[in-house]
């Protein structure tokens, strides 16, 4: 701030409560960002690595990497969020981003909490995996 008024000699003065808000937002200390991953849980059709899902004003965002073994070519149910509260407020859909020539036409977030892998394509025959990265709207 100081440094501020060196720069700026004609700016008024910052009331401290506004000050206080500014420097918070900052640091991110009132944001409210939560780890919600423990309300996901894995479905035993596929497996879920290094799962993240914060929410953050009215978001949830989210990042996995999933594992199908052996795969599958039918439209899967690869996880769940059981608290219903994180149910999105609408179907979404995620890119996924394949390993090789691994692919998923999309991973969907159901607005009953279902993840479900549409339309996987491993055209080796082995293990699948694909990531994805992306947020939703749950308010």
């Amino acid at each position: 701030l100081d440094e501020a008024k060196k720069i700026y000699d004609h700016s008024k003065k910052i009331k401290k409560k506004y000050y206080d808000h500014f420097i918070n937002d900052i640091l991110n200390l009132d944001l409210s960002v939560t780890d919600i991953t423990s309300d996901f849980t894995k479905s035993f059709t596929g497996n879920i690595y290094n799962e993240q899902l914060y929410k953050f004003n009215g978001f949830v965002f989210v990042t996995m990497e999933i594992q199908f073994s052996p795969a599958v070519s039918v439209d899967t149910k690869v996880g769940e969020i059981t608290n219903s509260t994180y149910y999105p407020a609408s179907e979404t859909k995620f890119p996924a981003i394949g390993l090789y020539a691994d692919n998923a036409r999309h991973i969907v977030f159901k607005t009953d909490g279902d993840i479900i892998a549409s339309d996987p394509d491993n055209p080796s025959g082995s293990t699948l995996y694909v990531t994805i990265n992306g947020f939703y709207r749950y308010e």
